[in-house]
């Protein structure tokens, strides 16, 4: 049995641009690609020791009250609207991508699948 996420993915036309200019995706990817990062990407629960102090770096510095989440060597910064779409599911802005810095790109890597290899 297949479960419904109680979320909705939207995207800001700066997240939009973002997500073409730093990863050479098209537009027509850009909705797949955040929802997938927001589903199977890094949270700060899950990140630990020097990416989890560049997660809360980035959200004290200028996402405060944001998801960031850390997914193919990119980060996502999302944030709760609070608002609710027709299906009555929550609805979740993408706000931002950033580029992951090369130091913490093999932590998140070995992160993420340490995370992969529990779930399965």
């Amino acid at each position: 049995m297949r479960r419904e996420r109680n979320y909705s993915i939207i995207l800001s036309n700066h997240a939009k641009n973002r997500m073409v200019e730093r990863s050479g995706i098209n537009k027509k990817s850009t909705v797949r690609i955040a929802e997938k990062a927001y589903k199977d990407g890094i949270s700060q629960s899950q990140a630990t020791g020097s990416l989890l102090r560049y997660i809360s770096y980035i959200a004290g510095k200028s996402y405060k009250n944001c998801d960031i989440r850390i997914f193919n060597e990119k980060v996502y910064v999302f944030r709760d609207t609070k608002e609710r779409d027709e299906e009555g599911r929550f609805i979740i802005k993408m706000v931002t991508m950033l580029n992951l810095p090369l130091e913490y790109k093999k932590r998140a890597f070995s992160l993420q699948k340490r995370i992969n290899e529990e779930i399965e």
